[in-house]
């Protein structure tokens, strides 16, 4: 029992001492960033808005150490599932999503979520919350 009880000791230290390891490709990593237009006429943080209000959001994307391949957004409902709104390939940078959102008719949130896909998958993600009353 006791050669068992030192076994699994000497497993569970090789195992969390190599999971804690970085690997040598990740040294160095920036993940991508992703910001939001505050000029005038421009949406950028949570807020309350009446129901069916348009709003404009900008967003500027720059990419980090790896290639960003695809930005996403979505939206969700009550925080409820999402739903894709719009996928769009990267091929500039920085990239620059410049668009206006109507907002529901009813009162409750909406949560709109843009992300930054890497070529291995990887995601940057901000997101914005509008109250509709």
């Amino acid at each position: 029992m006791r050669t068992l009880l030192l076994m699994l000791a000497a497993a569970a230290c090789l195992l969390l001492g190599n999971g804690c390891t970085k690997d040598q490709d990740d040294a160095g990593y920036r993940a991508a960033k992703i910001t939001f237009a505050t000029d005038s006429g421009y949406t950028y943080r949570n807020d309350t808005f009446p129901a069916g209000d348009t709003i404009r959001i900008g967003v500027t994307v720059q990419e980090g150490s790896k290639q960003l391949r695809t930005f996403l957004v979505h939206r969700s409902y009550n925080g409820g599932p999402a739903q894709r709104m719009d996928s769009l390939p990267i091929h500039t940078m920085p990239f620059r999503y410049d668009t206006l959102y109507a907002l529901r008719h009813q009162p409750g949130t909406e949560q709109w979520t843009f992300s930054a896909v890497e070529g291995n998958g990887d995601l940057t993600k901000r997101s914005l919350t509008f109250t509709t009353q």
